[in-house]
């Protein structure tokens, strides 16, 4: 049992339940870059084979009924009504605080940014 720790180049890191750290070879995780993928985002202890790969010991990923299965969680809210309702109230804030004689505070700025820059020579 382990938990994959990190995806890069080489492989994948992985601890293994008594703390050891070891490693999956690459060529495992690109045939299965998204069991990996879903073992590196879910933190769950996955199974792993441990075999002889090139004279060293390397783990192999075991996929179970369990880890195929998607996990609910991570799915994002696409409509959320509550922070809907926030970001009108400050959207309706904000229209308050701008003075009704004046132009919209962007323009105000702009202009005055215009206006600096008249005083500069253009770089070419």
């Amino acid at each position: 049992m382990g938990t994959v720790i990190s995806i890069h180049a080489f492989g994948a890191a992985i601890r293994l339940r008594g703390g050891q750290l070891g490693v999956a070879p690459a060529d495992d995780v690109q045939k299965r870059e998204g069991a990996y993928r879903r073992a590196l985002r879910d933190r769950r202890p996955r199974r792993f084979a441990a075999v002889t790969h090139e004279g060293r010991p390397v783990f192999r990923l075991i996929e179970d009924e369990e880890t195929l299965q998607p996990t609910g969680e991570g799915v994002p809210t696409l409509v959320d009504p509550d922070l809907e309702r926030k970001i009108a109230e400050y959207l309706k804030q904000t229209q308050e605080w701008e003075l009704p004689d004046r132009p919209p505070a962007f323009e105000r700025h702009l202009k005055r940014k215009s206006k600096r820059a008249e005083h500069f020579p253009e770089r070419s």
